[in-house]
């Protein structure tokens, strides 16, 4: 009973930790960088480093846009084929003084169907809230699966997200 506790305890705080939340049945990263980093400054360096589907909305201090897929989870060790392949999603930027927060939301990944023919692309889109939130509620599943997924991806958008100075 008491190993059961600290488990669940443990398995919860793993999920709570990441800054991923469901907002209305849609998954949500949301993170702040504290970095002093221009609008436009960001803004080249997403265009040289994200494959950006649709030419970017710029306004005074927010940039959005939308990715193509692309493979961004690098560890896909322990993971079920769905979350092994690309993803795409939705982003917006906004800028304050020092800092600026990222909201990423419609992540997808690429999913396809195994015919008699071999691989179709009929339906290409596999909404990652299908999978990681709980059908009956909309809430973070709380399971080993979601926690390892949202953990790379996290990683994965922090990674892509800060802004790194290219000095070459």
């Amino acid at each position: 009973m008491k190993l059961t506790v600290i488990f669940l305890f443990f398995t919860t705080t793993i999920i709570a930790q990441t800054n991923f939340a469901a907002q209305n049945g849609n998954l949500q990263y949301q993170q702040t960088f504290n970095d002093s980093v221009q609008l436009q400054q960001f803004k080249s360096y997403l265009l040289k480093n994200i494959p950006i589907d649709q030419q970017l909305t710029t306004t005074s201090n927010t940039i959005v846009g939308y990715t193509q897929y692309s493979d961004i989870i690098h560890d896909k060790s322990s993971l079920g084929v769905i979350f092994k392949r690309p993803v795409k999603y939705k982003f917006v930027i906004e800028f304050k003084e020092n800092k600026y927060r990222v909201t990423i939301t419609n992540i997808n990944f690429r999913d396809v169907e195994v015919g008699v023919l071999g691989v179709t692309d009929s339906n290409p889109d596999a909404p990652a809230e299908t999978y990681l939130l709980k059908n009956k509620d909309n809430t973070i599943r709380n399971n080993k699966m979601t926690t390892r997924v949202l953990t790379r991806l996290e990683n994965a958008f922090n990674d892509l997200f800060t802004y790194k100075i290219d000095n070459w």
